[in-house]
């Protein structure tokens, strides 16, 4: 399994990052400043880099450029790992001090997390180090396939907006545990979203509906009053 490091001293930021790269199937880790980055590289060997240009010590840039340069066997990771550098910075400028310091690629936040995901994996495809996706999940008579995006009831497909897959994705990445609806809009909509957690309600409805709809069992969406939503597993037949 690739392993991915977050470098990003907005642990709401790495946290969501993680988060979409562990369900896309990557092992991810995180560091909040170059230190703890440093002790990473150093004990484990890194698959890609996610690094954040504006950190507390040294800049990402400076971290970028430490790996570059580093002797053999300096790091458990090798230096020439592909680098995803992330600032707020866009001026083509900054853009390309990054690219010159030995940045792969470069995306201005705010981004889509998404995006993020799908580009970690293009680097690792170019610089060939392959990607590994999670096989399909299976929950009562509900199989998510995560690589395709696609939901099925007993190999029927179930239409789901991309939203609603994701917000189907991340209760299943998260059995029995509850979720609030602060963290499944950071999750599904975003940190940056700013609009009213009514979006989350209306959207587990219409989830549910769908689900109902196409004689899903075994898996239920459940309101925890209060607190937010859980999925649990249900025995056939009970």
């Amino acid at each position: 399994m690739n392993r991915v490091l977050v470098v990003d001293d907005d642990i709401k930021i790495a946290r969501i990052v993680a988060k979409y790269l562990a369900s896309a199937g990557y092992e991810a880790m995180e560091a909040h400043n170059c230190e703890q980055a440093l002790h990473v590289l150093t004990d484990h060997p890194i698959s890609l880099l996610v690094l954040d240009v504006m950190l507390p010590d040294l800049s990402g840039l400076e971290l970028c450029s430490k790996l570059r340069d580093a002797a053999p066997g300096s790091f458990a990771t090798p230096s020439d790992i592909p680098v995803l550098m992330l600032s707020a910075l866009g001026l083509t400028d900054d853009i390309i001090a990054g690219l010159r310091l030995g940045a792969d690629d470069y995306m201005v936040k705010p981004f889509e997390p998404r995006e993020l995901v799908e580009r970690v994996g293009a680097l690792l495809r170019r610089y060939g180090r392959g990607v590994v996706r999670k096989p399909r999940k299976r929950l009562g008579n509900l199989e998510i396939d995560q690589a395709g995006e696609a939901v099925f009831c007993q190999g029927e497909p179930i239409g789901l907006t991309r939203r609603e897959y994701a917000l189907l994705n991340c209760f299943c990445e998260n059995p029995m545990n509850v979720l609030s609806r602060q963290q499944l809009l950071d999750l599904v909509w975003g940190w940056d979203y700013e609009g009213s957690e009514r979006a989350v309600d209306l959207c587990v409805l219409r989830l549910r509906s769908k689900l109902e709809e196409a004689g899903v069992s075994g898996v239920l969406i459940e309101t925890v009053w209060g607190s937010g939503y859980k999925l649990v597993q249900k025995e056939q037949g009970r």
